[in-house]
């Protein structure tokens, strides 16, 4: 199934460049930490920014699922991702479009378009889950937030304010590891879902779940051919053209010269 819209995600289908699924609600998270227990969720934040900056070559997969608020466990859509990053480098899939950013550039590659849009390279654009931690802005559209810790895991949990976007949000975070292994989004359904297939959805919710699971963490999982962009595209004079196997799709230069 591939109907998400993942507008709030910066997965539209003709984007402007890479980004890893999750940044947008983390740095959400972040700029809503209410003033009393701000100073514990954001160090455990930047903890968190630490793990995944310093972890050598990681590799993980990401699945996307989609349910009505009133229906939790009804799955009505799905999307599957694997990632590789690197400090501020990534390479990643998800579902037929892949994603590519290095220190010269960033790329999306749209399989079925055959389009390879290449742009200047963004740390904001990063794979990494929370590449923009440090430059976050406060937003403060929460209620409440918590940090808590039972057994093997620890989680934090947002209430936001009535009227925007996210209603809630949850992270499960391993404690060894400082990832997280497991999001979930209670976000305006009106953002969740591509209109073509509204008739799946039931007309009547207000909210939608967005569910992320983490999984398949590894280290030193891969080289730094990874990130490279010679596999899509080569450099002719000011021009770019796709490599052999990509060599029939239309390459879109958005700044990069």
């Amino acid at each position: 199934m591939r109907h998400f819209n993942f507008s709030v995600w910066n997965f539209q289908k003709k984007v402007k460049g890479g980004g890893c699924t999750m940044i947008l609600v983390i740095l959400s998270l972040l700029a809503a930490a209410q003033t009393a227990q701000r100073d514990s969720v954001m160090q455990k934040l930047k903890d968190m920014a630490v793990a995944y900056r310093n972890a050598n070559h990681l590799s993980f997969d990401a699945t996307y699922l989609y349910a009505n608020e009133d229906k939790p466990a009804v799955y009505l859509d799905s999307l599957k991702g694997s990632f590789k990053v690197h400090g501020n480098r990534y390479a990643y899939i998800l579902d037929n479009t892949e994603f590519l950013g290095n220190d010269s550039l960033n790329l999306v590659v749209f399989n079925e378009d055959k389009i390879i849009y290449v742009n200047g390279p963004s740390i904001a654009q990063s794979a990494n889950p929370l590449a923009m931690i440090d430059s976050v802005m406060m937003i403060n559209q929460y209620s409440n937030v918590t940090l808590t810790s039972s057994g093997n895991i620890q989680k934090i949990t947002i209430d936001f304010s009535p009227g925007f976007m996210f209603k809630k949000a949850e992270y499960i975070i391993d404690p060894v590891s400082g990832l997280i292994t497991r999001m979930k989004a209670i976000i305006h359904s009106v953002e969740m879902y591509d209109p073509a297939v509204k008739p799946m959805f039931n007309k009547t919710a207000e909210y939608g779940i967005l569910e992320v699971r983490f999984s398949n963490y590894k280290t030193n999982a891969f080289t730094d051919a990874a990130f490279s962009e010679t596999r899509y595209i080569l450099k002719s004079g000011h021009q770019y053209k796709g490599a052999a196997a990509y060599s029939n799709y239309q390459i879109l230069n958005g700044s990069i010269r």
